[in-house]
């Protein structure tokens, strides 16, 4: 099968909940982040762990993760998939972790309070609303959907997410949105509910 990145697309998000599993689509998944690395895109990625794929072979998750946290420019984890990959016991060892071992920044998603976002040059918590929580089903989904939403509006998004000013906006909306989401029962009500889809 012939592979190639279209000129026209600067940005590339992985979200692997089956991704990683074996077989072609594994294949292509790899092959489709090398690509798009050496054509200089934007890379983002979300490991959506799922226990009931990986929770009898944690360090084949953790090490098909590890090609992909090498090369993204933003990662989104939950606060269970960032100590789960980290092996770490607390935040800052956990935050240090991949300061230590990945280049680029990260937003690890607390629910309700909110996001931690962090590279190798700085760390802040942004706190998110307080709502109603009726259901938080999608509600991952929905934070690194908006974050990208905005950041496609951006001409250079290396450069915004390295600038904690600019971080700092985008997640806030990114906030607000995954927020929302928890106050109806099922992603799909709640976005109708936001007027985000029709």
């Amino acid at each position: 099968m012939s592979l190639f990145v279209d000129k026209e697309i600067k940005l590339y998000h992985f979200g692997a909940a089956t991704g990683f599993l074996e077989g072609s689509l594994k294949t292509t998944y790899r092959k489709l982040l090398h690509l798009a690395h050496e054509k200089g895109c934007f890379i983002t990625f979300d490991p959506n762990y799922r226990p009931a794929f990986w929770e009898k072979d944690l360090y084949l998750f953790k090490s098909a993760c590890d090609e992909f946290l090498q090369l993204a420019d933003l990662v989104k984890l939950s606060e269970e998939e960032a100590f789960l990959i980290s092996e770490k016991g607390n935040t800052a060892e956990m935050v240090e972790y991949f300061r230590k071992n990945y280049k680029g920044t990260f937003a690890v998603t607390l629910g309700s309070k909110g996001a931690l976002i962090f590279n190798d040059s700085w760390e802040m918590t942004v706190p998110a609303p307080m709502v109603n929580v009726v259901d938080t089903t999608g509600a991952g989904d929905a934070f690194i959907g908006a974050l990208l939403y905005e950041l496609s509006s951006v001409e250079k998004p290396n450069n915004a997410i390295r600038s904690q000013s600019e971080m700092l906006k985008y997640v806030k909306k990114a906030n607000e949105v995954a927020s929302e989401i928890c106050t109806a029962l099922g992603a799909l009500t709640a976005l109708k509910k936001i007027n985000v889809i029709e």
